[in-house]
């Protein structure tokens, strides 16, 4: 990747993550200290995730925070 491409969030991975250990948006909200309708807002691509709350996603998924964003 140049380094003038900036990465996009990938949504989907976020809500393939949550599927995968059976998460709903209150246990996410829970793990991010917001409410559920913060959630679904930034789920909804409303409202954009902080970089610590992308960090505290990848260390609760157990994944690199990279999985989410686009090549």
């Amino acid at each position: 990747m140049k380094a003038t491409e900036a990465k996009k969030l990938n949504i989907n991975m976020i809500k393939s993550q949550m599927a995968l250990r059976g998460d709903t948006y209150n246990d996410l909200a829970q793990v991010l200290g917001k409410s559920k309708g913060a959630i679904h807002s930034k789920l909804a691509g409303r409202r954009n995730f902080s970089a610590d709350e992308l960090s505290k996603m990848s260390a609760h998924y157990g994944v690199s925070i990279d999985i989410f964003f686009t090549k």
